[in-house]
């Protein structure tokens, strides 16, 4: 059941919202290239957004080039479909979403008093690379980071819903207090993962990036470390590299009027220049999660396992390394089913044929090669095998783990504990 935010979500008109601030030109592309899209991508139009507001997104990122701006959105349609992001968004992988907030926590700050713009905050010393390394890959990551996004596409519908002014666009911060060498790679790595899907199908979705912070060594590098949309981005001044946040050019780009940072209600803690108390740093208890987990898979194993019991009607075995001097003994429950396996120790007895068995195979091979050498016919040697298993009719039997490897050391054979 939908909650009544939901819908009113759903049955949201972005053409109700005028496009503010747009001359008639850029008006009249926008209607060309929905025209476009309706003649020759009239499918790509039914699954996704076509207001003006989209289109115009679309536009601003193919520099007002409507051939471009067609392109990029049936990619970003064909993208959406292959990528299942409405499946992901609403039905995410298992524990995903609450890896990707304990690695790569994020907060959402609210939004400015003077622009409606919403502002989230990423501390890099919050970050966990090493546990990201151990547990997510990076397809995983750049689910996580899809989820993010479609977050927040969502949160800006619910503040035009609130405030009655449509927003599109978001602050996003980077604070990079305490990088290090280290860790300055690893977050340029997560960047650049991640960063083509921001540039290339959520265009112009960052009003502003701001990384401040910045130890003054990393300055003139960091751009170079994020790759070229980042260059791209600074270029268009989207993208800022900043020091601390107590100097003179913060302050004025993010007081700036049309930044819309400043005011009574700003949305920022102390740390970066507003009035709210600072966020704690967030700390994630892993000992706990494994624990909850591992409980949690025994569980959702057990019932698996269970149902498939009923279903097929035999127990699963279990993988067990078979050593030197262990026995097999396997036996057919009946025809249908499958061999099953237990595993004994060998006696002396049994360790001594077996120790005969081989001496004799080794005097037989000894004695085949050699007789060329002294022009005799070879002896023929004979083995045996202690167990035998002729398709479905074998009833049981016993094997040497030794003798089964050809000699060799362990093996991994399905055995029955």
């Amino acid at each position: 059941m939908l909650s009544q935010s939901n819908k009113d979500l759903i049955l949201l008109k972005p053409d109700e919202y005028p496009i503010e601030s747009l001359t008639d030109k850029e008006l009249k592309l926008i209607l060309e290239l929905k025209e476009k899209l309706v003649e020759v991508h009239t499918e790509s139009i039914k699954v996704y957004r076509d207001d003006g507001h989209m289109l115009w997104r679309f536009l601003k990122a193919a520099s007002l080039n409507v051939e471009e701006a067609a392109k990029m959105y049936v990619e970003t349609v064909r993208w959406r479909r292959e990528s299942f992001v409405e499946e992901l968004f609403n039905v995410p992988a298992p524990y995903i979403k609450e890896l990707g907030d304990a690695i790569y926590p994020e907060h959402y700050l609210g939004t400015s008093d003077k622009s409606g713009l919403p502002f989230y905050l990423i501390r890099v010393r919050e970050q966990n690379y090493s546990q990201a390394n151990k547990r997510l890959s990076v397809e995983h990551i750049r689910q996580y980071h899809v989820m993010r996004l479609e977050e927040k596409e969502r949160n800006l519908r619910e503040i035009t819903l609130n405030t009655g002014q449509w927003q599109d666009e978001i602050i996003q911060i980077f604070d990079l207090k305490g990088i290090n060498p280290f860790s300055v790679k690893e977050f340029a790595n997560w960047f650049k993962a991640t960063v083509d899907i921001d540039a290339n199908y959520y265009p112009v979705l960052y009003h502003k990036i701001l990384m401040v912070n910045t130890p003054l060594i990393f300055k003139s590098s960091l751009p170079s470390l994020l790759g070229i949309i980042a260059k791209n981005w600074i270029d268009r001044r989207v993208l800022h590299i900043l020091g601390s946040t107590s100097k003179a050019e913060y302050k004025q780009l993010l007081l700036h009027h049309s930044f819309g940072g400043g005011g009574e209600n700003t949305p920022l803690t102390k740390a970066y220049g507003g009035k709210k108390e600072d966020i704690p740093l967030s700390v994630f208890d892993w000992k706990a999660f494994d624990i909850r987990i591992e409980k949690e898979s025994q569980q959702k194993f057990k019932r698996m396992t269970q149902e498939l019991d009923i279903k097929n009607g035999f127990k699963f075995t279990k993988n067990t390394r078979v050593v030197r001097g262990m026995l097999l003994e396997w036996g057919y429950k009946s025809r249908r089913k499958p061999v099953l396996f237990t595993c004994r120790p060998e006696t002396d007895e049994e360790a001594s044929a077996r120790m005969k068995s081989m001496i004799a195979r080794s005097a037989g091979c000894l004695s085949n090669h050699l007789a060329p050498m002294l022009g005799s016919t070879p002896s023929s040697s004979s083995s045996s095998s202690t167990g035998r298993e002729e398709g479905g009719e074998t009833r049981g039997g016993t094997q040497n783990a030794a003798s089964s490897e050809g000699g060799g050391g362990g093996g991994g054979l399905a055995c029955l504990p």
